[in-house]
């Protein structure tokens, strides 16, 4: 086996090793923190835990008139 064979069998090594945990990323105002944890459970197969990344995104009306105040009602 050459140095290259070695190399990618590694890395390929490396990665299997790897448990890499998907996200979740959801936006509050359009689903609640429990549906997205059920959609995420369902999409991917695998129970949503305290030690899954989670990324809520909150949509901020950030003009001059809205005075930065959360958007909890918007349709897109």
């Amino acid at each position: 086996m050459n140095t290259l064979e070695k190399r990618i069998e590694a890395i390929e090594q490396s990665i299997q090793a790897n448990d890499i945990v998907p996200g979740l990323v959801y936006w509050r105002g359009k689903e609640t923190l429990e549906e997205a944890k059920k959609r995420y459970e369902a999409q991917h197969n695998i129970p949503f835990t305290d030690n899954t990344p989670a990324i809520e995104l909150v949509t901020v009306d950030a003009s001059k008139e809205g005075g930065n105040r959360e958007v909890v009602d918007f349709n897109w």
